[in-house]
Order: C-alpha cells, then structure tokens, then sequence
C-alpha cells in the first residue's frame, strides 16, 4: 500500500472511516499505516487532515 509522505513539519497519520467521516486514530508508525484497510480507512497525514477540516465545516465534506 502506497503511505502519503509526511510532510517536512508533520509527524503523523490520521486514519478516518470512510463510512463516518471521523478520526479513529493518529499514528507515527510507517508499519501500522501500511496495514490499514484501505477500503474502510483513509489514511491523511495529520497536515492534511487539519487543512481539510479547518477549510470545511465538517470533515465528512473533506473526504470528497
């Protein structure tokens, strides 16, 4: 599974549930993002997570 580079001033990955929208949990750990579901979970790093969900008024709108 392809991981999303962190980001020069980002240490981390959120990975969402795609059915909710919402954040199950934040990871530093290469090895856990490579064993998500990616058919239930998207993996963002923690940079564009917070983009998103700052640019939106709710993050199940950030997903699309």
């Amino acid at each position: 599974m392809k991981v999303p580079p962190l980001e020069p001033h980002c240490g981390s990955w959120i990975i969402v549930r795609k059915q909710t929208g919402k954040a199950v949990f934040e990871t530093s750990t290469i090895a856990t993002v490579q064993a998500v579901n990616r058919k239930k979970y998207v993996v963002l790093t923690a940079a564009e997570y917070l983009g998103r969900l700052n640019g939106s008024n709710g993050y199940d709108r950030a997903l699309n």
